[in-house]
């Protein structure tokens, strides 16, 4: 009899988590384990980079699952809601109304000590 080791469980998951996805749900409705378990698990195999090719290809065609039932909806009925359009979009695909954008400034501080001088730190 053959034991299995950890990589064909990790193989198993991630096909299951990839059809998961290519059927155009989230990964946060993956009931198996949690994306970022998922993730964890990658990155100790060593086998990072085949794994994560299969993943963003699931990713793909599950947004491209999305697209084609929105236009078929649109060639049925000459229209789509777009509220139906960007709630999916936002909340399975990550879509932002805007980029986030970070700006960090270095901010110099004058602490007095109380010995008659001044220092400065900066942060």
């Amino acid at each position: 009899m053959k034991r299995k080791n950890k990589n064909d469980n990790l193989a198993k998951s991630v096909i299951e988590y990839c059809n998961h996805l290519k059927n155009g749900f989230s990964p946060e409705s993956f009931e198996k384990s949690t994306q970022e378990e998922i993730y964890a698990s990658i990155e100790k195999s060593g086998n990072i980079e085949n794994f994560l090719k299969e993943i963003d290809n699931a990713k793909r065609c599950g947004r491209k699952k999305w697209e084609g039932m929105i236009m078929d909806k649109f060639n049925e009925e000459g229209y789509i809601q777009h509220s139906v359009w960007m709630f999916c979009m936002k909340n399975l695909f990550g879509w932002k109304d805007k980029p986030e954008t970070v700006v960090k400034k270095n901010k110099t501080i004058k602490v007095k000590l109380g010995f008659g001088e001044e220092d400065s730190d900066e942060i």
